[in-house]
């Protein structure tokens, strides 16, 4: 409510400052219209004075007509020219803003560019001692493994030779706790 009274007020002070502005516009336009009205009877009396001259003031209207025109049409060069000139300018501003900007962006990819060669330099540089470091453990592997294979073999070649003499159960209840009886009074006895 508070917002639609708050529009309302702006709306209504909008419509009071307009209302104002075309009185005034009004007014202007009145005055305008009496200034028009005074120039087109003046205009009147001098066409009535004009006819009066005659021939001589024909020729000078005449010439006067022409001049004009070359003045409109000179006067419409000179805005052309003025308009190529302040577009020229303007091209001119934003090439010199385009070249500014492409030279600091040069700068910065050459910068950029720099690091990079530095950081594919030391990277080439660790890559090689990472392949020499890698080639060294390969041979290494190959050496383990060789080891380990002699060891596996000779494990294998023991294991066979190892026969199964007594195989062992699992104690039943009943007898663990005969062994447990008897370890307890083994452990009793005095030392002969």
């Amino acid at each position: 409510l508070d917002e639609a009274s708050t529009k309302f007020t702006s709306i209504e002070s909008e419509n009071t400052r307009l209302t104002e502005a075309l009185e005034s516009t009004s007014s202007k336009f009145e005055e305008n219209k009496l200034q028009l009205e005074e120039i087109a009877e003046e205009n009147e009396r001098l066409e009535a004075e004009l006819e009066g001259k005659g021939e001589m003031l024909r020729t000078v209207e005449s010439e006067k007509i022409s001049l004009e025109a070359k003045v409109v049409f000179l006067e419409k060069e000179l805005d052309d020219t003025r308009t190529e000139k302040s577009a020229t300018e303007a091209k001119l501003t934003e090439l010199s803003s385009q070249l500014s900007s492409t030279t600091t962006h040069l700068e910065n990819a050459k910068s950029e560019v720099h690091n990079l060669e530095n950081k594919l330099r030391d990277n080439e540089q660790y890559l090689e001692q990472f392949q020499s470091i890698e080639s060294r453990l390969v041979q290494e592997k190959h050496v383990l493994n060789q080891i380990r294979r002699d060891l596996h073999n000779k494990v294998l070649q023991l294991s066979g030779n190892i026969r199964v003499f007594v195989r062992v159960r699992p104690l039943v209840e009943s007898e663990r706790l005969l062994s447990l009886v008897q370890g307890a009074s083994n452990t009793k006895r005095p030392a002969s």
